[in-house]
């Protein structure tokens, strides 16, 4: 019948017996992709730049008139460039204070290619108007890693060889390098580090003076929250550890769990650098089960999920207000499904992502931080362990075989005046034809549109848009409101016996949010939302929504706790 076709066609477990618009029931790749799901990232702590020495002059009440600069000691930057630069000061008179701001302009000429000189005018005679410019171009020294005194779990040679990855001792001073290693070296888990530039043995060289210090070996979080499937039961227990440099190498080892009254999630993963330019390589695992509960119970629907990962990640470009990350990573995904103790799918994927992120610091009406993300996913899904789903997939949604996806995202935080901050974001995905659940876009949820409930509005094609205003009523009292909007298309092609009857449809909400954190202690979050208008993926019959509730008003409570 037309229900049970749709039923498989967005890969769920509800058995032939299902009545018309019964609750459907999510199946395991949905629920492992909810598990998964995360907000963008935080930004990163900005490191300290490397100081930059003035110019040195000697004040004087001359003033001449200039005819020509003429430029020695420079061998970074040709003579064209810096003539153009001084350019507005010829044919001028000049005193002291002008000559300064002309090495200021040749300096901050130097440091936008990313190098350290330092300007000066020698002793000479400038009656005649030509000015003698010297430059002296900055060398990197020596490298020297201050511990402090309290000595370090990291090694000495990694640290020694992140700082000179992209330039070595002798070789010219190149800040935007130095900035690089000393972000890379805070990017490192468990340690922190501020690069320092002093005076070398020689004029014109400048030491690196890396101080450096351990940070807490073990990293853990607990959470509780209400943010599970109605299905599995939406009460969760949310328990992440990390070891952070165990080997001393910048290291990292993640354990991620959680559980509720019907699924539980172990996520292991070990990741290093390699070399000392930021490449990092990672290997993961993880394994979910689940059985329904509630009012699917008596479909005694269960089943699990394991996958095995692979991935890299690669800082194209780092800095404490730009960055540019690469990334790569291979998954083995393996699903099982099963109801009234009978397989209703068994699933492998294999699955290939690349994509590219970056964030933006900037000072645009006064100051906010861009961030952006581009994905292209392709994989393979085989069906063939469990022939009448394979025979299902075939008459209708044609979701095995290769597939492939894009997904993005926008977002700017943006400071307002009186302790406003402005949170945008717009994020989604394009399908290149319809997708298995787990590749699939769900936008309902605490991560989404928040006035409805987790896996409602899931489809292969799909956009979600939020608008947030944050107050901070105390440093650590923040209050919100916030508008969510989004689009979904169940299906990317819907021309099939059994495609959803509705495929495609807008779900808005607006609500409030509260949230207390104690740095490094513990968060308190509340949120309240409202949906706006009504659910076209509703039951037509009841107007409840696809997991069974109808809430017009939908709280979202979490507690972490920091160890």
């Amino acid at each position: 019948m037309r229900s049970k076709l749709r039923t498989l066609t967005v890969g769920l477990l509800v058995c032939s017996t299902a009545p018309l618009y019964a609750q459907t029931a999510p199946d395991a790749g949905s629920l492992l992709r909810e598990q998964e799901r995360q907000r963008p990232e935080l930004p990163r702590p900005s490191p300290q730049g490397v100081p930059q020495a003035p110019a040195q002059l000697q004040k004087s009440g001359l003033r001449v008139t200039v005819k020509a600069f003429r430029i020695s000691g420079n061998s970074l930057i040709a003579d064209p460039e810096l003539q153009t630069v001084l350019a507005p000061w010829v044919g001028q008179e000049v005193g002291y204070g002008d000559l300064q701001k002309a090495l200021d302009a040749l300096s901050e000429t130097y440091r936008r290619h990313g190098w350290f000189a330092r300007p000066q005018l020698p002793a000479q005679d400038i009656t005649d108007g030509e000015i003698l410019i010297n430059i002296l171009e900055g060398r990197l020294g020596a490298i020297k890693i201050d511990d402090q005194g309290k000595g370090l779990r990291t090694s000495r040679e990694f640290i020694n060889q992140t700082m000179t990855a992209r330039q070595k001792p002798g070789e010219p001073l190149n800040l935007d390098a130095i900035e690089r290693s000393n972000s890379l070296l805070n990017d490192t888990p468990g340690l922190a580090a501020n690069t320092l530039l002093s005076p070398g043995k020689t004029a014109g060289e400048s030491d690196a003076i890396v101080k450096v210090s351990d940070t807490a070996l073990v990293t853990a979080i607990v959470q509780a929250d209400n943010q599970g499937s109605r299905s599995t039961g939406s009460n969760k227990l949310t328990a992440n550890g990390t070891l952070d440099n165990p080997l001393g190498i910048g290291d990292q080892v993640q354990l991620n769990t959680n559980a509720s009254e019907g699924s539980q999630y172990a996520k292991l993963g070990y990741s290093l650098p390699v070399g000392g330019d930021g490449l990092r390589l990672g290997a993961s695992s993880s394994y979910m089960q689940y059985r329904l509960i509630g009012d699917l119970a008596s479909l005694k629907g269960k089943g699990d999920a394991q996958t095995y990962g692979l991935y890299s990640t690669y800082p194209l470009l780092r800095s404490g207000i730009r960055n540019i990350n690469l990334s790569a990573a291979y998954d083995r995904k393996n699903y099982y499904n099963e109801a009234n103790a009978v397989t209703t799918s068994e699933k492998v994927l294999d699955v290939l992502a690349v994509g590219i992120s970056g964030d933006l610091l900037d000072g645009f009406g006064g100051g906010g931080m861009t961030l952006w993300s581009l994905s292209l996913t392709g994989g393979h899904v085989d069906l063939s362990a469990t022939s009448s789903n394979e025979r299902a997939d075939r008459i209708g949604p044609q979701t095995a075989g290769s597939f492939h996806k894009l997904a993005y995202s926008l977002a700017r935080l943006q400071r307002l005046p009186r302790k406003t901050t402005l949170w945008a974001s717009f994020s989604g995905q394009a399908a290149g034809k319809n997708l298995d659940s787990s590749e699939k876009m769900s936008l309902g949820g605490p991560f989404g549109v928040r006035a409805y409930p987790i896996l409602e509005g899931t489809g292969d094609d799909g956009w979600l848009a939020t608008v947030e205003a944050r107050y901070n009523l105390l440093p650590e009292l923040q209050l919100a409101v916030f508008y969510d909007h989004g689009w979904i298309k169940q299906s990317h092609d819907p021309a099939y016996t059994g495609s959803p009857l509705v495929n495609t449809g807008t779900l808005k909400g607006a609500g409030l949010s509260v949230s207390w954190t104690q740095t490094a202690s513990f968060s308190l979050k509340a949120v309240w939302a409202r949906r706006i208008d009504d659910n076209p993926f509703a039951n037509p019959l009841d107007g409840k929504d696809t997991d069974g509730s109808l809430d017009k008003n939908r709280f979202w409570l979490t507690a972490i706790k920091f160890f």
